[in-house]
């Protein structure tokens, strides 16, 4: 890896360019995850992005945050059954959307607003 510099008075500073990220691979969960360490953890952030990992670390992120996200979905739905079978499609949906939120919600806690 080659490492440009360019000076700042008389300090040389290291020049970091941050490749595009290709956000078609790295959804909603991962970005969220960018916003945080750019606001919240920005050493963590900068470190990340010197390294050339963090678009990497946005992946694995996103991918753990959606197989958590599944696997509570189903927990909720062991404890929190869907309404009878007589229920309009309708009332389904919208439980199971109600799970997903809930779901996201303890993900986006414990996972991507995680320091």
């Amino acid at each position: 890896m080659t490492m440009y510099y360019e000076y700042t008075g008389e300090y040389r500073v290291p020049e970091v360019i941050q490749k595009s990220l290709d956000e078609g691979k790295i959804g909603k969960l991962g970005l969220l995850r960018l916003r945080f360490l750019q606001a919240n953890e920005p050493m963590y952030y900068s470190n990340l992005l010197m390294k050339g990992e963090l678009e990497r670390h946005l992946m694995e992120i996103e991918a753990k945050a959606r197989v958590e996200t599944e696997l509570l979905v189903q927990k909720l739905l062991k404890t929190n059954p869907p309404p009878s079978n007589r229920a309009s499609e309708e009332t389904l949906r919208q439980h199971m959307h109600s799970l997903r939120v809930m779901a996201e919600e303890v993900v986006k806690k414990e996972l991507i607003f995680k320091q």
